[in-house]
């Protein structure tokens, strides 16, 4: 468990619980009885919720059966049936916690655990006394891990009981209670189960287990799992290469079997990596640039990939329609530069127009896009105006465009450019970070026809088919790869996003003029 990787969100929710679970231990130490046993149980739930993948859930749910058993007792091992399809780990519920209850397996995990707490600026904004309690408290669990898993065993067994049925083929907790009739055949028995399982219980799942709200998504975490599906989309349902690619969620530990170049397909962007759910922010510009199979393509041998998320919950009504095809109009999530020009001219303090076209990199970063929500980190690639390459062109006298008007308005301003992104006169100017120095590169930039296509994947967290979900929830559990190995996402064709860019053009013609980079595509 690498938990100096986890997010900062998960990690700062599994501090404070075990922090909050440690105390109470703590002030229950002299007594005995229920109070004690109830300090002890969410101890030693607090420790399990570190564990990657089943870890929260396990956590969640049997806190939820213990504060009510008469009520969720009946349904907790369909609660974590849930779980263990949802981490796509195949096994039952009672192997699930026979091994996560194991007191070996957790005293593997305590002393990170231990030192990740101890090290946290929450403990040590607590006072000396309250520092003093829980770092005793942590060791006191080190030690009595048989002790605490005992505990939560006892409870965990009564509640085995009257569960209306279990998911493995023999029973770890004894005999049954009732054996099943005999008048029916095997086939009629296991029908019976499979109807129960798809029953009442089920249906209420959703309602019982505590999911994650979107409003605790970090725009980092909405962004990279746009682009890590658009990636592995590309890959699999656009079948560009599936084969040449070896492992998934790798990033640059990742490798195809041949580099991906103007004649093998792949990705030629990022050093050939695909994104990982784990990568941090990509800056602006480009998401990514394929070698791609002419096929899926407009028959051209490029594409250029933009990938936006959204946590968005407002599903459009029109998804729930049956053999609905509509997807969301792309128009809102294309974005341009021109506010951002008119606030900047508006308080006439640009000395080089390389300031218009902020948030920009310097011509010799290397990092690329990623999305955040609709928009990206610091309002980047077209949005607000993302440049990287040409972003200060001097005019015919050799001065910058945006030289400011002298103090007798006698001066007139060059227009500033203007550009929407995903249109070509934004792809020409970033395409010189998108890609490596190369015959590839130097194609785009020396080209005068258009050489690639335009793929825009877009992955709110309603999506129908609930693949963004879990990639942003796997992202803020620190779910491991297993979690999220379906990729599905909105996808915009070349025609689709014409017709976007062209009716965002039309739009800024109409306030800024006819401006070179808002002509019209043919």
């Amino acid at each position: 468990m690498a938990i100096g990787a986890i997010p900062f969100i998960g990690q700062a929710i599994d501090l404070y619980d075990t922090l909050m679970s440690a105390k109470a231990w703590y002030d229950q130490r002299n007594v005995r009885g229920t109070l004690l046993e109830n300090a002890q149980f969410d101890m030693l739930l607090a420790l399990i919720g570190w564990i990657p993948g089943p870890g929260d859930g396990i956590k969640k749910s049997l806190r939820l059966v213990n504060k009510d058993p008469q009520r969720f007792a009946p349904v907790m091992f369909d609660l974590l049936r849930f779980i263990l399809r949802e981490c796509g780990i195949n096994t039952s519920p009672e192997a699930l916690l026979e091994q996560v209850f194991n007191p070996g397996y957790l005293k593997a995990q305590i002393a990170e655990i231990k030192a990740e707490v101890l090290s946290s600026s929450l403990f040590e904004e607590l006072p000396d006394s309250a520092q003093s309690g829980i770092r005793l408290t942590l060791n006191l669990a080190e030690n009595q891990l048989p002790l605490l898993a005992a505990v939560v065993d006892r409870r965990v067994k009564s509640w085995q009981r009257v569960q209306f049925n279990s998911a493995a083929k023999g029973s770890t907790g004894g005999r049954a209670k009732v054996p099943p009739p005999e008048h029916r055949s095997p086939d009629t028995s296991r029908q019976g189960q499979e109807r129960h399982n798809q029953g009442s219980s089920q249906s209420s799942l959703n309602t019982i287990v505590a999911e994650v709200d979107p409003r605790t998504l970090t725009n980092e975490m909405v962004g990279i799992s746009g682009e890590h599906i658009a990636d592995y989309y590309c890959l699999e349902t656009l079948n560009w290469n599936k084969r040449g690619w070896q492992a998934h969620d790798q990033g640059h530990d990742g490798r195809w079997l041949e580099q991906p170049s103007k004649h093998y397909i792949g990705k030629l962007s990022h050093r050939g990596a695909l994104y990982r759910l784990a990568d941090g922010p990509n800056g602006t510009g480009i998401d990514a640039v394929w070698r791609a199979e002419r096929a899926s393509n407009d028959n051209k041998l490029y594409a250029v990939i933009e990938a936006k998320a959204s946590r968005d919950e407002d599903r459009p009504k029109f998804l729930d329609r049956p053999n609905n095809k509509r997807k969301p109009g792309i128009g809102g999530l294309l974005r341009d530069n021109a506010r951002d020009l008119l606030k900047r001219r508006a308080r006439d303090l640009i000395k080089d127009p390389s300031e218009l076209l902020e948030p920009m990199e310097d011509d010799n970063s290397s990092t690329n896009q990623g999305t955040t929500g609709v928009a990206k980190p610091g309002g980047g690639s077209g949005k607000r105006g993302s440049s990287r390459r040409g972003s200060s062109r001097p005019t015919q006298q050799g001065h910058p465009s945006s030289a400011p008007a002298s103090t007798t308005g006698t001066q007139q301003k060059t227009p500033l450019p203007i550009y929407v992104q995903m249109s070509h006169e934004w792809i020409e100017k970033n395409i010189k970070q998108a890609l490596p120095p190369g015959n590839v590169r130097d194609e785009f930039l020396l080209t005068s026809t258009i050489i690639y296509s335009r793929h825009l994947f877009y992955s709110p967290y309603y999506h129908p088919s609930g693949s963004p979900k879990r990639h942003m929830e796997a992202k803020l559990r620190r779910s491991p790869p297993s979690e999220h190995t379906a990729h599905d996402a909105f996808h915009y064709t070349e025609d689709e996003i014409k017709k976007a860019v062209n009716k965002r053009k039309k739009l800024l013609r109409e306030k800024h003029g006819n401006l070179p980079t808002l002509k019209e595509e043919r």
